[in-house]
């Protein structure tokens, strides 16, 4: 997502976030997403806490004061995709 400042938010499936300067091509570490507190099963076994929340394929909007807003869901090595998911704006410095 390309922010007003002209740096770039990106995320993946790991939980955490990267922010790009296009001015200076330096890549810098961003917020990392929260996780969950819970437990449960699946075909596949069991999950525990915590876990978790990532992006996969997530919608994304800016918001006009540069922050983005991006879904999540918490993620399990076993389970993959838990069904549960949140919006969460996160802060990275402008």
């Amino acid at each position: 997502m390309l922010r007003p400042d002209g740096t770039v938010f990106a995320s993946g499936a790991t939980g955490k976030t990267d922010i790009y300067n296009t001015g200076t091509g330096v890549w810098t570490s961003g917020p990392t997403f929260p996780t969950a507190t819970i437990t449960g099963s699946c075909s596949n076994g069991s999950y525990v806490n915590p876990e978790q929340f990532a992006p996969a394929d997530a919608p994304a909007a800016l918001l006009p004061n540069g922050n983005v807003l991006i879904e999540a869901s918490p993620v399990d090595n076993n389970c993959e995709w838990i069904t549960r998911l949140s919006f969460s704006s996160l802060m990275a410095p402008i």
